[in-house]
């Protein structure tokens, strides 16, 4: 993980490939890019997340479906 990202595990399916978690970035902070090898869908609880040029707040949903790659994801104001 990336300095100023977190990442808590909460639920594993290892058998369909499922895996929920919760991300915090700090302030600043970027997490690293990588490619879907699943569909991941990210729900902003608070603060702001940016993949790429697509810029999430707090009550945003996004989707990266299967393949898809995009920029690293970085806060500008820290983010859960």
């Amino acid at each position: 993980m990336s300095p100023g990202a977190r990442i808590k595990v909460l639920h594993t399916k290892p058998d369909i490939r499922r895996r929920t978690f919760l991300l915090e970035l700090a302030p600043g902070a970027e997490a690293e890019n990588y490619a879907h090898d699943d569909d991941e869908g990210c729900y902003v609880i608070s603060g702001d997340i940016c993949f790429g040029d697509k810029e999430l707040r707090a009550g945003d949903d996004h989707l990266a479906q299967r393949g898809s790659r995009h920029g690293p994801s970085r806060s500008n104001s820290g983010c859960l």
